[in-house]
């Protein structure tokens, strides 16, 4: 019988690679949020969807983000579609279905040796909102915003993905 202590298999090595590799994980996500908020997620995106609504005699705007594979219509998007935006990689991530983050992108150099392969599966959807979203100060400045204009919300986790609803 081969009795390995923790020590021989390098288990606080490896358990020390796990976390900053799921650290550099969330730091890509928060990229990929923010530019997704100041580039999609706009007041004036909200706007338009709100206008939209309210010509169909609705008040109910629902948002879903997932973390990959979802629906595709206006209101539905994927966190490895916004990573692939940022990293410019997503016809990779369409074909291979995976972002690859390149060595050269000057704030991670010192991080990544090699080209990253940013498995989107490896955070939650509770670690994403509770890491990423929740943090964002653009996003807490957007929820401010919707709360001045009297437009109520709800943010909460699904089975397969994060619901943003408005009711206004």
């Amino acid at each position: 019988m081969n009795n390995c202590t923790h020590k021989e298999i390098g288990f606080s090595k490896v358990k020390a690679e796990v976390q900053q590799e799921k650290q550099l994980l969330v730091e890509i996500y928060k990229m990929a949020f923010e530019h997704f908020l100041n580039n999609v997620f706009t007041t004036k995106f909200l706007k338009s969807r709100i206008k939209e609504k309210l010509g169909y005699g609705e008040n109910v705007l629902i948002f879903k983000f997932a973390k990959d594979q979802y629906g595709k219509t206006i209101t539905d998007f994927e966190f490895a579609n916004m990573i692939a935006d940022v990293f410019f990689y997503k016809w990779l991530k369409e074909g291979i279905g995976f972002a690859l983050v390149k060595n050269k992108f000057k704030n991670y150099k010192r991080l990544i040796k090699d080209n990253f392969i940013c498995d989107t599966s490896k955070l939650t959807l509770r670690e994403i909102k509770d890491l990423v979203i929740d943090k964002s100060e653009t996003w807490q400045l957007l929820l401010k915003t919707i709360e001045n204009e009297n437009i109520k919300y709800d943010f909460f986790q699904g089975d397969d993905c994060l619901i943003f609803k408005m009711n206004f």
